[in-house]
């Protein structure tokens, strides 16, 4: 196979998660093959950052607070659904991928459809029915689904030619699909060939020192609160003043959630809000960090790749919901649902008074073997190449 003859189209969701996690896999392909990302504005810098061949495309980003509140917007609206579709097939035609990676990126997937182009899709497992704890969606939600998402599709889907799909990975999955995830979190219940297990794509970034302000004792624990782009806006105001008044070192990244400066009235000696700043970074500077956050894969495998002492998560939509129950049922996290947000500090201290859960030691384990970027491209070339 002549690498830099073939040419790959990366498409992602236009949402932070989505970006992040394909520009880490494209990456690793950048310096083979003839790629090129579609991007949105907010995101041009990460690809910049990277050395990454984007095009721009002029479509709204997605609006995480909407969905959490079931408006699909993009997603369930026909008009909105056919005018992205058709400049996706614009982009398809002028680039002529041999090969499209697209990242949960729905309307793309007509045009990819339309053209029989070799589609391969990075899909969360627990979107997968056939996993043992994917398809698990409450009924009401499948039909939420169904109605909002499938059926302007299908309808947008039918103009281009095409036969309706029935279920939301035949919406979002490929021909072949890489998961971003560990089986041991989210194991098969049978041998799927077309899905395969690569580890995390987690966002690597580890630019700049840390604020001087924020002042870190590694030997007393830390509470580290990160909602990453699709948390409950209004969740963070409670965390923020239920952390003014605990006996915790504690930090806060408010991101697109809600607004860093609006909740720095909040802030005390030790605990800090900032709207952006180096996960990474924080979760290493104490020895018990605990990380509070909204059960987004993101936010949750970031802290597992940085040796977190333990979790607490808040879910917002229906996937947190599941990732969140997962990790309870394993012990590794502590769940807390909106109502019962003021018991977060109890919650803390119950983890940090007891020995680390030994859920870890195996995901330590599978970490080393599972490394999302180098996995996935292996992955991908070995199906490239049959």
């Amino acid at each position: 196979m002549n690498k830099k003859n073939k040419k790959i189209l990366f498409i992602p969701a236009q949402g932070f998660a989505h970006v992040t996690r394909t520009l880490r896999l494209a990456e690793a392909f950048k310096q083979d093959y003839d790629t090129q990302i579609i991007l949105t504005k907010e995101f041009i810098m990460l690809a910049d950052n990277l050395g990454m061949n984007y095009k721009l495309i002029d479509i709204k980003k997605m609006d995480y607070q909407q969905i959490i509140k079931g408006n699909f917007d993009g997603l369930s609206d026909e008009v909105k659904v056919a005018k992205e579709a058709k400049l996706y097939d614009q982009i398809i035609m002028d680039f002529m991928p041999d090969v499209v990676i697209t990242s949960a990126c729905m309307n793309a997937t007509i045009p990819i459809r339309k053209h029989g182009i070799n589609h391969i899709s990075i899909t969360d497992s627990c979107n997968v029915e056939e996993l043992k704890y994917g398809g698990n969606f409450a009924s009401d939600k499948v039909v939420m689904i169904k109605d909002k998402i499938l059926s302007p599709y299908n309808s947008v889907a039918s103009g281009f030619g095409l036969p309706p799909v029935e279920n939301f990975i035949d919406l979002i999955g490929g021909s072949f699909n890489v998961m971003p995830d560990l089986p041991y979190l989210f194991p098969l219940r049978e041998n799927l060939p077309n899905f395969k297990f690569i580890g995390p794509l987690t966002w690597q970034d580890e630019s700049g020192h840390l604020d001087s302000r924020i002042k870190i004792d590694r030997t007393s624990p830390l509470i580290y609160v990160s909602m990453g782009s699709s948390g409950k806006t209004e969740d963070m105001e409670q965390i923020a003043k239920i952390l003014h008044h605990s006996p915790y070192q504690a930090v806060m990244t408010t991101g697109s959630v809600a607004d860093s400066d609006a909740l720095k009235k909040f802030e005390r000696e030790g605990f800090y809000i900032e709207k952006f700043i180096s996960g990474n970074k924080i979760i290493k500077a104490s020895d018990k960090t605990i990380v509070v956050c909204h059960a987004g894969l993101g936010t949750m495998y970031q802290a597992l790749e940085n040796k977190v002492y333990g979790m607490v998560t808040i879910p917002a939509h229906m996937q947190h919901f599941l990732i969140s129950k997962r990790f309870a049922e394993l012990g590794i996290a502590s769940e807390l649902k909106g109502d019962s947000i003021n018991r977060l500090l109890d919650v803390c201290a119950d983890i940090i008074s007891r020995p680390q859960a030994e859920g870890y030691k195996r995901i330590n384990a599978e970490l080393r073997m599972y490394e999302g970027q180098r996995n996935g491209k292996a992955e991908i070339e070995a199906y490239l190449e049959k």
